[in-house]
Order: C-alpha cells, then sequence, then structure tokens
C-alpha cells in the first residue's frame, strides 16, 4: 500500500526523511523495471535519476487518488522516462557510427588527412608535412581555442564526442557541431591550397 502520508511529506523536496523511505521503497522496484530494457548498471542509475527528478518535480502538484494504483502511475512514469532514455542512446550511437565513418574515409579531420591529393616524390613527405602544417595553421587561427581543442580531442586525440562533451560541461550536439565544422573547414582550406599554384600563393 503507498502511504498517503508518505506522498503528502514528499511534496516537501527538503524533507530527506521521507526520500529516504521512498528510495528504499521503490529503488529495487525502478532497477527491475530498468534491467528490462538496459544491461548497463549505469544506464539503470541515470534512468533511475530521472524517474526521481521527475517524481519531485510531479509530486509539488500531485493529489493521490485511492482509487488509482501509484504503483501503476510510477511504472508509466518510468516507461515514458525509459523511452526517452533509449531514444537519446541511439541518437548518440548513429551520430558515434557517422563520426567513425567520416574519420575512416577522409579527407577530414585527422592531422594526416589534408595530405590526400599531393604527388608522391621524393620530397613527398616534406610535402605533405608542409600542407598538413599549413592547412592547420589556417584553420586554428580562425576558430576560437575552444572550439581546437574540442576538435583535438575527438580527431585527433581519438575521444568520443560524448566524453569530449562531459569534459567541457556542454551538451553532446554542441560538441558534435564544433567538430563537424571544424573538420569542413579542413577540408575547404586542403582543397584550396591543393588547387592553387605554389607560386600563386607567394
Amino acid at each position: 500500500m503507498t502511504s498517503v502520508t508518505l506522498l503528502n511529506r514528499l511534496q516537501q523536496w527538503d524533507d530527506t526523511a521521507a526520500w529516504k523511505v521512498f528510495f528504499e521503497r521503490y529503488q529495487t522496484l525502478l532497477s527491475s523495471w530498468s534491467r528490462q530494457s538496459l544491461g548497463n548498471p549505469a544506464d539503470v542509475d541515470e534512468v533511475n535519476q530521472q524517474v526521481y527528478w521527475e517524481v519531485a518535480r510531479r509530486l509539488t502538484v500531485f493529489r493521490y487518488d485511492s482509487a488509482r494504483s501509484f504503483r501503476g502511475w510510477l511504472r508509466k512514469l518510468h516507461y515514458s522516462r525509459l523511452l526517452d532514455f533509449l531514444k537519446i542512446k541511439r541518437r548518440r550511437e548513429l551520430r558515434e557510427v557517422e563520426i567513425a565513418r567520416v574519420r575512416s574515409r577522409g579527407p577530414a579531420c585527422g592531422p594526416a588527412d589534408p595530405t590526400t591529393g599531393l604527388p608522391e616524390n621524393q620530397d613527398g613527405a616534406h610535402d605533405r608535412r608542409l600542407h598538413v602544417s599549413l592547412v592547420l595553421d589556417a584553420v586554428k587561427s580562425r576558430v576560437s581555442e575552444r572550439t581546437w581543442a574540442i576538435f583535438e580531442d575527438i580527431a585527433i586525440h581519438g575521444q568520443t564526442v560524448a566524453e569530449t562533451a562531459r569534459r567541457y560541461e556542454m551538451k553532446y550536439t554542441a560538441a558534435f557541431a564544433a567538430w563537424s565544422r571544424t573538420c569542413q573547414m579542413l577540408r575547404q582550406e586542403s582543397e584550396s591550397r591543393l588547387s592553387v599554384p605554389e607560386k600563386s600563393r607567394e
């Protein structure tokens, strides 16, 4: 049975004793629901946390109806948060696949990518290093230090977009946009330099 008194107390965010009782009463149940769709304990904890935040938000105006099941209400809320989590996780996975595909096909985002199209000869290694250096320096001068650091973490140091976003305390989409925009600038700079004869740039 759900305690009406407990639910009323939970409307006060600072009633830590009431929230402790709630956690102890429903933690195992929420985790069992989450584990039906999630295998990673960290994912289970994240979904549970989202449910707790939503419960806390909704209970400020919640009115208990004895004719309805609080557990049923909680199950529907949990399912809604679980679906949200799975959708976001799926979008992140698709982005990671796209990033890996783009990084593998080049020319795009690694320090060696801008060398594509350079002639192969005895001075080829020097030509490639010089070309890379000029391309990187040109683009680096046109973006912010933060954007360049994000690009380096993802494209050069091999961090995932999600890891980089957490490091810089920013949204996943913002980190992805910074990386993608810098990649595009590198491609354009490289192609521009390759299409213009060396003497024309002097």
